[in-house]
């Protein structure tokens, strides 16, 4: 049984061990013993972590474009194993299929794609996501840039996005690109006002919503995106089964994930 430790987790789950080495997440195969057969319920798990580790891919895949090098090393085995502990509560054991109810996904809330930038140690405040039938709504309570974002020392400006992913898992489908919507925030802006990102989503998915930070040398108009991993906090907001039946429409960009299907 893995023991979870925030977004770590230590201990054996089915084939796989996870460990903590120096803060850092680690997944390595559970060695074999002699030539004992596997159980069936050894061979369910393994393939339920196999299942884990392609949507794990899915999911860093979809945020591409937010996440190029800003990830750190070990996120694909930190999201794959709180993804292999997900699925193997909600897999019924008689029938190998997949249950999800809307709260399936909660612990990947906090997350972070970026260990060495936590998202709460520079947005000073947390994102409240609320959903509404296919309303999804983002709401930040700033107040005034030094007190709502920790600035490093050389940066005067910063680029806020909030993006949302859809995953139709019983159907194998994710959204094409990401919805997203950016605020720029000048550090030396006098008073901010609550921020609202209104999206609209469809039923019957996982949405996952994510909250990034790039913070610019110069003002928003001049400045360059400032390099390395620790100033480039992203992580997990929420990640919801929105409510209702999935029925695949041209309003939303769909590709397929390579015969994934969670059903």
């Amino acid at each position: 049984m893995a023991k979870r430790k925030k977004h770590l987790f230590s201990g054996v789950v089915g084939p796989v061990i996870f460990k903590i080495l120096r803060g850092e997440q680690l997944v390595t195969a559970r060695p074999k013993t002699g030539t004992i057969k596997q159980s069936e319920g050894s061979i369910k798990a393994q393939s339920t972590f196999g299942i884990s580790s392609k949507l794990s891919g899915k999911i860093r895949q979809s945020f591409v474009s937010l996440l190029k090098n800003r990830e750190d090393s070990c996120v694909s085995g930190r999201v794959t194993g709180a993804l292999n502990i997900i699925l193997q509560q909600v897999r019924n054991k008689a029938t190998n299929r997949f249950s999800f109810e809307s709260n399936a996904f909660d612990s990947l809330t906090d997350l972070d794609f970026n260990s060495e930038a936590p998202m709460n140690k520079y947005l000073l405040v947390n994102p409240v996501v609320n959903f509404d039938r296919q309303q999804l709504t983002v709401e930040l309570l700033l107040s005034n840039p030094t007190a709502s974002i920790r600035f490093p020392d050389n940066a005067k400006a910063c680029r806020l996005t909030v993006a949302v992913c859809c995953f139709a898992l019983a159907d194998g489908l994710r959204f094409m690109h990401p919805l997203r919507k950016d605020l720029m925030i000048e550090k030396e802006e006098s008073k901010l006002d609550v921020e609202k990102f209104n999206f609209t989503v469809p039923a019957g998915c996982l949405c996952i919503v994510t909250t990034s930070l790039v913070f610019l040398s110069g003002t928003v108009a001049s400045g360059r995106a400032l390099s390395g991993l620790k100033l480039n906090p992203s992580g997990i907001s929420a990640a919801v089964i929105t409510a209702g039946t999935f029925s695949k429409t041209e309003e939303f960009p769909w590709i397929e994930m390579d015969g994934l299907r969670l059903a």
